[in-house]
């Protein structure tokens, strides 16, 4: 990794929890993990990117956090939304698409690495929100995630593995801490 983006993540520390952080509603915070593991906050990241670069044209959309462990790095997007919700909204859909392709071409650049690395190094995971569904719902894919060993991919998202990451899952949250508990 380079210098200036070493310097960089000093910049932008934070926690999973801290980065999950959902306000959207009025007076109620809410957050997708209570993980206290320490990430690079990436929406300050990218901000910090915006400066460096100059970038006055429209502003790159980015997920919420890098993490990195054992010399891999995850990209992890963070959606208060029901499972239901972003399934069935082509326009969510895209942006969340949006979001993980600019994030991705943003550490590339931070960190002078091609889509090769990527591929081998960098995965991404979007959280979503669980407690919404059915418990039809929920065990439908909680059974799923067992049998594939917690490799479903919703969302559309399967056609950046193999192109732009390792690896690329969809998780709730109680499968996502699960998930980075075991890393």
């Amino acid at each position: 990794m380079n210098k200036i983006f070493e310097e960089l993540k000093e910049k932008c520390k934070s926690t999973l929890k801290e980065t999950s952080k959902d306000e959207r509603e009025e007076g109620k915070i809410g957050f997708l993990t209570d993980l206290e593991k320490e990430c690079i906050n990436f929406d300050k990241l990218k901000e910090e990117y915006i400066k460096q670069n100059k970038i006055t044209c429209d502003f790159p959309s980015s997920v919420d956090a890098l993490l990195e462990f054992n010399n891999e790095l995850y990209l992890i997007e963070f959606k208060n939304m029901k499972y239901e919700d972003i399934e069935n909204d082509k326009k969510k859909k895209f942006e969340i698409k949006k979001k993980v392709y600019e994030s991705l071409l943003i550490l590339l650049d931070l960190i002078d690495r091609t889509i090769s690395f990527s591929r081998l190094k960098i995965s991404f995971i979007l959280v979503y929100k669980y407690d919404s569904l059915s418990s039809y719902e929920q065990n439908r894919i909680v059974r799923r995630n067992e049998l594939a060993n917690g490799r479903i991919c919703n969302f559309g998202l399967e056609s950046f593995k193999n192109i732009y990451f390792k690896d690329i899952r969809t998780l709730t949250k109680e499968l996502f801490e699960n998930f980075i508990e075991n890393l």
